[in-house]
Parts: C-alpha cells; structure tokens; sequence
C-alpha cells in the first residue's frame, strides 16, 4: 500500500549513471520515495504496473520503447498516472509540446537541475497529501 504521507516515484533512463544520479535526487527530497527503476520503456510500463507509484521520472531516448511510446502507452493504459518527462530533447518546444499532450505534468532538461526536480517533486507530494491521488 502506498504511504499518503509520501511520494512513491519510479525512475527510468537507460544510462546507469544518470537513473542513479536521478533516483538519488528524488530521494533527497523529503517525503519522496524511489519505489522502482526501469531502463526502458518495456521495463519501466512493467514496473509501473506492478507498483503503482504516484509519479514516473523518464527519459525519453531510450532503447526498445522509447520515452515518449511509453508514455503515450501509459496515458491510454494506465490513466491517471501522472509522468515528468527528462530528456536532452527536453529544450525542444516541439518535444515538450507532445509530452504534455500525452499527459505529462512536466518536462525537464538534461541534466536535471536539483532546485527545479525538488520544486516539481514538493508540489506533486502537496498534491498527493491533499487526496489529488487515487
């Protein structure tokens, strides 16, 4: 069961390094919790699956499915989740523009500015401790 008084989080990049870098930026923020890790899209749908986080932190260049293939995937399969897009392409207006029409709640560049995930992070477990998630 996930815990209303924090933010459950799956994280996905197909680099190593930066899902680490990206898990441990989530998790230092309070009251946020990396709940899963994926370094694809294929992966990251099955770990969204089976383990219902609040939010997904993906990249979007990825190998086998790509970022935003899954998360067009995820807005039809999985409604509600709610997604923070990251990616190099991150500065393309065009980029940003499908992310959010797929239903993601934010897009931001690589690399990720601590300061700018931290706000977006605050604001979703805000929301979730206000019964903004089901």
């Amino acid at each position: 069961m996930a815990d209303r008084n924090k933010l459950s989080i799956v994280v996905v990049d197909d680099n190593r390094l930066v899902l680490a870098q990206c898990a441990r930026l989530c998790e230092s923020v309070a009251g946020v919790e990396v709940v899963g890790r994926a370094q694809n899209g294929a992966e990251a749908i099955r770990e969204v699956k089976a383990k219902n986080p609040d939010l997904v932190l993906m990249d979007l260049v990825m190998p086998d499915i790509d970022g935003m293939t899954a998360l067009r995937m995820m807005s039809k399969g999985l409604p509600g989740i709610r997604v923070i897009v990251v990616s190099s392409l991150g500065g393309s207006i065009r980029t940003a523009e499908e992310a959010f029409k797929l239903g993601a709640v934010a897009v931001l560049p690589k690399p990720v500015e601590p300061d700018a995930l931290a706000r977006i992070l605050g604001a979703e477990l805000e929301r979730k401790q206000k019964g903004g998630h089901a």
